[in-house]
């Protein structure tokens, strides 16, 4: 699980509506953020009405909240609109919106999302590369140095999904994980 998790700023996001594999992905998420030492942010994409923390003892709580979310896709323009605003508003993780060349700590994003979904409408690979260009974390060389992502896909299906997760690892640069 951990890549840099214990290195500076954590930045989860979280597809609500996997449902399939709650335990799973809620045990994935709270390790990960038992891993992280310094900052975090939870996301958690409900439509059009995030719910999120930046506090690591809210984390479990709004962990219990999944359950109770919305089961629909995530909105990625509307999500990356809202963590583009909580980039520059908070001081936390202002540096994420400053150029990328000047970024003093390590920042680790991880993504959870649902392999059949992500399939059919390619949203992980979209919001991910999305929030990182437009924050200038990614270029066409790779991640800046002090940035690390990684996809974690859960309900994946060898005959359904295998090929897109070849096509994945084959055009991104994102770690992926299935669980």
């Amino acid at each position: 699980m951990n890549i840099l998790a214990q290195d500076k700023n954590l930045i989860i996001y979280v597809d609500a509506s996997i449902k399939s594999a709650e335990f799973s992905l809620r045990n994935k998420i709270a390790s990960a953020i038992q891993d992280s030492e310094y900052k975090i942010l939870l996301f958690i994409s409900n439509n059009n009405q995030p719910i999120y923390t930046k506090n690591v003892y809210e984390s479990s709580s709004l962990l219990d909240k999944l359950s109770k979310v919305s089961n629909n896709p995530p909105n990625n323009t509307f999500d990356i609109d809202t963590l583009n605003r909580l980039f520059s508003i908070d001081t936390m993780f202002s540096m994420v919106n400053y150029r990328a060349n000047q970024l003093k700590e390590k920042y680790v994003f991880y993504f959870f999302f649902n392999a059949e979904q992500s399939r059919k409408l390619k949203q992980d690979v979209y919001l991910a590369r999305a929030l990182l260009l437009s924050n200038r974390l990614i270029n066409r060389r790779g991640f800046h140095a002090q940035v690390q992502a990684k996809l974690f896909l859960q309900s994946f299906d060898n005959n359904r999904d295998s090929l897109y997760l070849n096509n994945l690892l084959d055009e991104e640069l994102f770690e992926v994980e299935l669980y």
